[in-house]
């Protein structure tokens, strides 16, 4: 038993795979965009009160969220984390439904994007060292590149978990480190050209900070984004049974919350006083003089490269609790054609799962990739990007909602002050996703129409927002369809049969 327990994933490592798969992505490629949305009109002037209250109030929403699943945690065991708790919290029923939508919806989008968003940081290391803009590679190549990153990443998963997991520590330094630098590289860049209501911009900065206005709009825009970058946090959930103390997920979600929200602030901070929305920029500004061109672009290729390895961990995390999820169906008989995955399992432990996986990924990364190739753009991948944090973002309200709700009627001790901060969260995100859902993919969609900015490196000019609420509630009726099916036709006959 020991031996077997020595095998399994401790506090800090356990630490470091949450840490490592919320930061990254979010404060590297959604950033810019955040940024964007509090520009103030006919100006080069952006809010810089906006820009930092929606990291802030962001890092503070997912702190509250994360510290209410210390009493969701309390409903029971959960080696399926999420949905276990929901299925602890309400019926069995719902917790079936919840894993079909983590597996099918959250883990296989997410999955799939995030290695493609990470390869474009690698292309654009590329493009620096040839001189070009990274859109003049065609985009087909790093569809290609990012689909071979993910194969390696999914069977390193599968066959050395162990190795995956040191992948992870060492990843924990590798992005911390560089970021550090960029928090010092950004004050100490502003204390000597401070960029805030100096009406002019430093060279090559995106904007000028200012203190004078205030943008409520780019608020609303921007907090579905900055959950965006905090919203992996539960994901070690999925790995309970491979941890020494599942108690400690929830800690350790906290943690993770504390240590990434610390960081983005800084980060944001650095951004908001250069006036640089990439990270990239800010590294680049400390080389001013035109004799230093050629180290500004070894830093900037440095730093691209540094920027989509970090990705690749980030996916690295994602794909341990993914195969996890999916192998967590095959093993409780929860997916149409479990018997044929089950099978599987004889042969090798966790091949069901693997094969089961490998079959969605194949068809989301056609679905997404054929038409962008054809485009040339990753509007259409950036659009479903957005699908899982809107969708899982209520689904942990309603999480919360249900631990509420039992601890009200079991008048059961609950952790301090969790009435009050379940309300506070479970109205937070409900406002946020609900003004995102409504205003993005309904109003802007269906009503005002328009060129959507949706894409990060190669957005399509003609990308029109009606196509973000189509491929929005078009994807969510065929998985609510393909959960449906399998709730019809799967749910009774395992739940009101044996397993052999």
């Amino acid at each position: 038993m020991n031996q077997k327990k020595a095998h399994k994933i401790g506090f800090f490592a356990s630490l470091a795979i949450s840490v490592s798969s919320v930061i990254g992505i979010g404060i590297f490629f959604k950033n810019i965009s955040i940024f964007k949305n509090q520009a103030i009109e006919n100006s080069n002037d952006f809010s810089l009160y906006s820009f930092l209250v929606v990291w802030i109030l962001g890092a503070l929403i997912s702190l509250l969220t994360a510290y209410c699943f210390l009493q969701v945690s309390k409903s029971g065991h959960s080696k399926s984390g999420l949905s276990g708790w929901i299925a602890n919290l309400s019926t069995p029923k719902q917790g079936y439904i919840a894993k079909l939508y983590q597996s099918f919806l959250y883990y296989g989008l997410l999955s799939t994007i995030l290695p493609i968003f990470s390869t474009e940081m690698i292309f654009n290391a590329i493009a620096s060292i040839k001189g070009i803009n990274v859109t003049s590679i065609h985009f087909g190549y790093v569809v290609l590149t990012s689909l071979f990153v993910a194969i390696f990443l999914i069977g390193l998963n599968f066959l050395k978990l162990k190795a995956s997991v040191r992948l992870q520590q060492f990843s924990f330094f590798f992005k911390i480190i560089p970021l550090i630098i960029a928090i010092i590289i950004a004050f100490i860049g502003s204390h000597n050209s401070p960029n805030v209501d100096t009406g002019t911009l430093n060279d090559g900065a995106n904007g000028v900070a200012s203190t004078k206005q205030f943008s409520f709009s780019g608020l609303a825009l921007s907090l579905p984004i900055v959950l965006f970058a905090f919203d992996a946090f539960l994901m070690i959930g999925n790995l309970a049974d491979d941890m020494k103390k599942p108690k400690q997920i929830p800690i350790v979600s906290i943690l993770t919350i504390i240590i990434s929200g610390v960081i983005y602030f800084f980060i944001s901070l650095g951004v908001a006083l250069t006036g640089y929305a990439n990270v990239v920029d800010i590294f680049k500004s400390i080389f001013k003089d035109p004799s230093q061109k050629d180290t500004k672009q070894v830093i900037e290729i440095i730093i691209y490269f540094m920027l989509g390895f970090s990705g690749f961990f980030v996916c690295n995390s994602i794909y341990l609790g993914t195969l996890r999820g999916f192998q967590a169906l095959v093993e409780e008989r929860s997916v149409i054609g479990h018997k044929f995955f089950t099978k599987l399992e004889l042969t090798k432990q966790g091949l069901g799962g693997f094969s089961l996986y490998l079959i969605v990924f194949a068809i989301y990364f056609a679905f997404l990739t054929v038409p962008s190739v054809v485009l040339n753009s990753d509007s259409l991948i950036d659009t479903f990007s957005n699908i899982p944090i809107n969708i899982f973002f209520l689904v942990y309200a309603y999480t919360i909602f249900l631990a509420l709700k039992r601890n009200i009627q079991t008048k059961e001790p609950a952790i301090r002050f969790f009435k009050t901060i379940s309300v506070l969260c479970i109205i937070s995100i409900v406002v946020i996703m609900g003004f995102d859902i409504i205003y993005r993919d309904i109003y802007l969609a269906f009503i005002v129409g328009g060129k959507s900015n949706s894409g990060l490196f190669y957005s399509s000019s003609s990308w029109k927002y009606i196509y973000d609420g189509i491929s929005y509630w078009g994807f969510l009726l065929i998985t609510s369809s393909f959960v449906f099916l399998n709730y019809k036709f799967n749910y009774h006959k395992v739940h009101l049969t044996p397993q052999s």
